[in-house]
């Protein structure tokens, strides 16, 4: 008799263990966006980066297309729902672009877009000097 439970929990056993083996899933497909890129001067050397809050979620290099002018593709990652940190967007978060310049200046872009992954959206940047305005108090 205790032969015949034996191999009934051994059974039992051997179908548990692949339930309980956990499978990574694959990550979740960025969303990309692709454009041209405005700023009134030479992008020589420029990058675009893109980010979801305060984190960079992808940068890459501006380039001169002979026909388009300043063009950039960008991939902007997407969250890792099982870490603690913001490594990336989720669907419908706003993701802003900022342009850096080869000396290191940073221009803005004032609209942002949504985060959708897998999707492929046009993005023309006009980018801009942020500007320090002085705050005067009056009392």
């Amino acid at each position: 008799m205790s032969k015949s439970i034996s191999f009934f929990v051994a059974v039992a056993l051997a179908l548990l263990v692949p339930l309980a083996t956990v499978y990574a899933l694959p990550p979740a497909l960025p969303a990309v966006f692709y454009g041209t890129v405005d700023a009134g001067q030479s992008l020589e050397g420029a990058t675009v980066e893109a980010k979801v809050g305060d984190v960079s979620c992808g940068s890459t290099v501006v380039r001169n297309d002979p026909q388009l002018g300043w063009v950039y593709v960008l991939n902007v990652l997407a969250d890792d729902p099982d870490t603690p940190t913001l490594e990336g967007g989720t669907q419908g978060e706003a993701v802003n672009f900022e342009v850096r310049l080869a000396d290191g200046r940073v221009l803005g872009v004032p609209k942002a877009s949504a985060w959708y992954g897998g999707a492929a959206e046009e993005r023309h940047l006009r980018a801009y000097r942020y500007a320090v305005l002085p705050l005067i108090l009056v009392s």
